[in-house]
């Protein structure tokens, strides 16, 4: 069996050198960096974007078998990460009451 093509961009990040991107300072950043590289890599962690309760969710979901993680460190964590990596900003749209005119097309124009 060969590797699946997700199994050699791994290996070539790795073959790379690449480190793990740093996260941003903050209350949290050392649990978020304990508790969740233990099952993930940091790039997963950031690659997500999430609301506050939908990180929560998360993190409640990722340790509900742990009782090693208090319901405070949760709570920490989950606040960490809704401040740090929220949902991307929803493209804006152009209202077509603010749109610019547009000339009809005439046989003149062409």
């Amino acid at each position: 069996m060969g590797l699946k093509p997700v199994g050699l961009v791994f290996l070539a990040v790795v073959a790379a050198g690449q480190s793990p991107p740093a996260l941003p300072e903050g209350p949290g950043k050392e649990l978020v960096e304990a508790v969740c590289t233990a099952c993930h890599t940091l790039d997963r962690v950031v690659a997500k974007r999430a609301t506050k309760a939908e990180w929560q969710d998360k993190v409640l979901e990722m340790l509900q078998e742990d009782p090693d993680i208090t319901q405070q460190e949760r709570a920490q964590i989950a606040v960490y990460l809704a401040k740090n990596f929220p949902p991307k900003a929803a493209i804006r749209r152009v209202s077509m009451k603010k749109a610019p005119a547009v000339r009809p097309l005439t046989r003149a124009s062409y």
